[in-house]
């Protein structure tokens, strides 16, 4: 909010920032005619803020009018819309067969469980929400006392806010409250000392075990004899041809992170293919699976039928 006013050659200025309030003096001549007072105003209010107004006013019609123009209004809305349309037009709402006033009852209800207000409008008194539970904690025992227990004393709430706490009273503890400790009370007189027996410790469920190296060394031998079986298709026709005539094949590009997996295998098949081993190369067991697997299994095959035909080539 701001004020400015003229004063014989003095223009005055005074506005409000930060909760402050400044004051301005400033020397200047104006014509008489461009002499006057002005009063600025500047007063922001949300539309929710004038919601809680005509609520605290009692003004529920103006309350509802505004209410019902918001979009998120959640599982309230249907109530709120009506009782807005039952402010605005009873006679419609009778031809459809509602009550209106009952229609008016129910958005009033709906409104202030939306915006937590209370019967006479005026603000539900919210407890104070922390983010920590140790903070909760903390406050509670502030105003308890120091040898307060969670559970025992105050309870422990969590909220979209954040923690709020509540202390315990009488009537929450139950009647076990209002009996003496257990301390104070008399044993039995006599009688056998009943004997409790330690629960039976439940062992914990086994891990499925391991497949061993071997297992897994015969299941990709299956593996690769399977993929031995369906070849290679016509796309890899031309890599196949130039395998035949004794060209051998480029290792492919494992630098990507998703070929990780492949990296030793192909490091090894490098050598054997370096080395000439076809044995070698026949004996590497690997996972042809998958785009990794694919590409190295392509790199071996193609390497054998090279080195084959280089040996057929010196033997000729």
């Amino acid at each position: 909010m701001g004020l400015e006013e003229y004063r014989g050659g003095v223009l005055l200025r005074e506005y409000f920032q930060g909760g402050s309030v400044y004051s301005c003096r400033y020397q200047i001549s104006l014509p008489a005619s461009l002499i006057c007072v002005r009063k600025r105003h500047h007063t922001m209010q949300t539309k929710l803020q004038s919601l809680k107004d005509a609520a605290a006013r009692q003004d529920w019609q103006s309350a509802l009018r505004i209410a019902a123009k918001f979009a998120d209004l959640g599982e309230h809305k249907a109530a709120i819309v009506r009782g807005h349309e039952a402010y605005g037009n009873a006679r419609f709402a009778k031809q459809l067969g509602r009550d209106p006033q009952g229609d008016i009852d129910a958005g009033i209800l709906a409104l202030c469980a939306r915006y937590r207000l209370n019967h006479d409008g005026s603000p539900c008194e919210e407890p104070k929400a922390y983010s920590l539970k140790s903070n909760c904690i903390r406050a509670a025992r502030k105003a308890l006392g120091a040898e307060a227990q969670a559970d025992r004393d105050f309870t422990l709430t969590a909220t979209h806010a954040g923690w709020v706490w509540a202390p315990v009273s009488a009537e929450q503890e139950g009647p076990q409250a209002l009996l003496p400790p257990t301390d104070a009370l008399q044993a039995p007189a006599e009688g056998p000392t009943p004997v409790i027996e330690a629960p039976k410790a439940v062992p914990a469920p086994e891990k499925p075990a391991r497949a061993s190296s071997e297992a897994v060394i015969a299941k990709r031998r299956l593996m690769l004899s399977e993929a031995d079986a369906r070849g290679f298709s016509a796309r890899w026709l031309g890599a196949m041809q130039a395998a035949a005539a004794g060209e051998l094949p480029e290792a492919p590009d494992f630098s990507k992170p998703t070929h990780v997996s492949g990296r030793k295998w192909l490091a090894e098949a490098v050598a054997l293919q370096a080395a000439g081993d076809i044995e070698g190369l026949r004996a590497l067991v690997y996972d042809p699976e998958g785009s990794t697997g694919g590409a190295l299994h392509r790199f071996v095959r193609f390497s054998i039928s090279a080195l084959e035909a280089k040996d057929h080539a010196h033997a000729r």
